[in-house]
């Protein structure tokens, strides 16, 4: 039956308008209810017409730690988004009188955004693990995070700076990519610091931020104590430099961010 659009299309004797399930003929009005549902149920769903439903979001995966990627059924392209792991936060040397020791932030990943339309199912995904923190020494390298042979790669590894009346050390460099056909952007570098005994106190560097997450902040002790860096917040973030005023054992960076990948699926 076609579909009528018009209130006069439709019968006007009681017997082709009587409810269905009665003595009398099936309604007319019904059929058209029973046409509308049916034609709503398939815009919804994309059954029986060419290229409705097509291209709409049907699910996300988040991979936080490594694994092998199943599409949901119905995925016909994907959006993959993925970054490298953070690097390490620089720790400081031990400290005598009249010195002091700063640690610089550690590189955060790089990001890359790939579409694909095919290859994707069963990909191996590795997630980069984070820099580990320099305890008394220079940061780790965050690990590369991958999706088959689509990389994200980690951030380098913040320095220590050594003990001295004057103390300076250079942060990581941000991790780079290769393969993405969307985006690949080069992850922040990590803060270089300087500090001196003559200003009285003692000043950290955070580490890069990345677009899944910050580092942490930046620490600050006076001549008389010391802190470690904190740990990134945000994964593939770098780690933060540790500080360490006179007279001080030696001190840790923080931890950077490991990697993730995150897939938007597509029908």
């Amino acid at each position: 039956m076609s579909l009528y659009t018009t209130l006069a299309s439709l019968s006007q004797t009681a017997a082709s308008n009587a409810a269905d399930g009665s003595a009398d003929a099936p309604s007319t009005i019904d059929n058209q209810l029973n046409l509308l549902a049916s034609f709503i149920a398939q815009l919804r769903d994309g059954s029986g017409f060419t290229g409705i439903g097509q291209g709409r979001l049907i699910g996300i995966q988040v991979f936080p730690s490594s694994g092998t990627y199943t599409p949901t059924t119905g995925t016909t392209s994907v959006l993959i988004h993925m970054v490298g792991g953070g690097g390490g936060g620089g720790g400081t040397q031990a400290t005598g009188a009249g010195q002091v020791a700063v640690g610089a932030g550690g590189g955060a990943g790089g990001y890359v955004i790939h579409r694909a339309t095919s290859g994707f199912s069963g990909a191996t995904i590795t997630i980069g693990a984070a820099g580990t923190a320099g305890s008394g020494a220079n940061g780790g390298v965050g690990g590369a995070t991958s999706f088959n042979a689509i990389v994200a790669g980690g951030g380098l590894g913040a320095f220590s700076g050594p003990a001295n009346a004057t103390s300076s050390a250079n942060g990581g460099g941000g991790g780079g990519g290769s393969g993405g056909n969307v985006a690949i952007i080069q992850g922040q570098a990590g803060g270089s610091g300087v500090a001196t005994f003559a200003a009285g106190y003692v000043q950290g560097q955070a580490g890069g931020s990345g677009y899944l997450g910050a580092s942490g902040g930046c620490v600050v002790c006076g001549l008389g104590n010391s802190n470690p860096g904190p740990a990134a917040t945000g994964r593939g973030a770098g780690g933060c430099g540790g500080v360490a005023g006179a007279s001080q054992a030696a001190t840790s960076g923080g931890a950077g961010g490991a990697g993730l990948v995150i897939i938007y699926e597509y029908a």
